[in-house]
C-alpha cells in the first residue's frame, strides 16, 4: 500500500505538459483514490480526469469523457469551455451544496 501511495505521490507531483503553447495543453490524469490520499478533497462524480492548462493565461478545465470541462471563469469565458456542473459532485454535509473545488482548482493552476 505504501508504494502504491509514493508511486501515485511521484505521478501527481511529476505532472507535466505533453503540448506546446499554442493551444490548450494536458497533463497527467489524475485519479480520485490517490488525489485525496496526497492532494485534498476530490469534487467530481467521475473516477479520473485529465486537467488542462488553457491557451488563454489562467484558464484551467478538466478533461473525461472526451468533454473539457472548466474550472474556473476564465476557462468558460475564453476557452469556451462548458460549466462544471455535469461532473461536480453534491456536498452530502450540505443539502443543496456542492463540493468544494479549491483542492483540484489550486493543484491545476499551480501546474499550469
Amino acid at each position: 500500500m505504501f508504494i502504491g501511495v509514493v508511486a501515485a505521490l511521484a505521478v501527481v507531483l511529476t505532472a507535466c505538459g505533453s503540448g506546446g503553447t499554442s493551444g490548450p495543453r494536458q497533463l497527467d490524469t489524475l485519479h480520485e483514490e490517490s488525489f485525496e490520499a496526497i492532494i485534498g478533497t476530490w469534487p467530481l462524480t467521475v473516477d479520473e480526469a485529465t486537467p488542462v492548462c488553457g491557451k488563454t493565461p489562467g484558464a484551467v478545465g478538466i478533461e473525461t469523457g472526451g468533454t473539457t470541462y472548466a474550472l474556473n471563469g476564465t476557462a468558460e469565458t475564453h476557452e469556451h469551455w462548458p460549466a462544471l456542473d455535469p461532473i461536480w459532485a453534491d456536498n452530502p454535509a450540505i443539502p443543496g451544496a456542492k463540493m468544494p473545488t479549491s483542492d483540484l482548482l489550486d493543484f491545476v493552476q499551480r501546474r499550469c
